[in-house]
């Protein structure tokens, strides 16, 4: 019997509880379990209305070149130089709880 090796996706928070104003994070891993490199990735995560993100301070461990992009409620994070197989890439996303769900503008950076 054979398997289909494919990449996998975990996500998780830093906290189990927060507060209103309260800052945390969530992390998103990524595992490219393919036999091959992935020559492009893109992982997209709807955000609750009420998560106020700083798109500047996403980062990557290990340090990883990535392009960001905030707009509709849904962060989009890319790897245009891709993900070699068997590696794991965490992404931590940090953001502030607000009473009210936000209004945030478009936002979009770019980290080497």
């Amino acid at each position: 019997t054979s398997t289909t090796q494919q990449p996998t996706i975990m996500k998780s928070a830093t906290q189990d509880r927060v507060i209103i104003g309260e800052k945390f994070a969530y992390v998103i891993e990524i595992h490219n379990a393919c036999p091959i490199d992935l020559a492009f990735a893109q992982v997209t995560d709807v955000l609750a209305p009420e998560l106020l993100i700083n798109v500047a301070s996403v980062r990557t461990k290990p340090n990883t070149k990535i392009e960001t992009d905030f707009s509709d409620g849904a962060l989009t994070v890319k790897f245009p130089r891709g993900v070699r197989r068997g590696r794991t890439i965490s992404i931590t996303i940090p953001v502030t709880l607000s009473p009210r769900p936000s209004d945030q503008s478009q936002a979009s950076r770019e980290d080497g």
